[in-house]
């Protein structure tokens, strides 16, 4: 899974490994809009049939997600995190089944709230 993070209106830094970062629709100046591309297979690439939703995890430290949110929409590839205080935040993305089963997390992104 593959996620992404924009820059915001009112200045920010992004960054992410690769082609895990992209353009999209302007955010407020304390927000982050974060974006994904869904799983298809299982870990033992068996096809994915039972997509429940994602998790969207966030915090100030890289790899301390204090925070997430759930994303119960299977047709969702996108989430804004609004109400960030200044400072950099973290974020990666999971995908869960009906049995609760959750992925590895995404790729680390990051972004700059000013």
């Amino acid at each position: 899974m593959i996620a992404g993070v924009t820059a915001c209106s009112g200045g920010g830094d992004e960054s992410g490994g690769g082609s895990s970062s992209f353009s999209g629709p302007t955010v407020a100046a304390n927000a982050a809009l974060v974006s994904w591309s869904a799983p298809t297979t299982t870990a033992d690439g068996a096809p994915l049939g039972n997509l429940e939703g994602f998790k969207v995890y966030y915090g100030t430290v890289p790899g301390d997600y204090t925070d997430s949110i759930t994303v119960t929409d299977t047709s969702a590839r996108s989430l804004t995190v609004n109400g960030l205080a200044p400072g950099t935040y973290y974020f990666a993305v999971t995908a869960y089944d009906s049995d609760q089963y959750e992925s590895s997390h995404s790729d680390e992104v990051s972004k700059t709230i000013r």
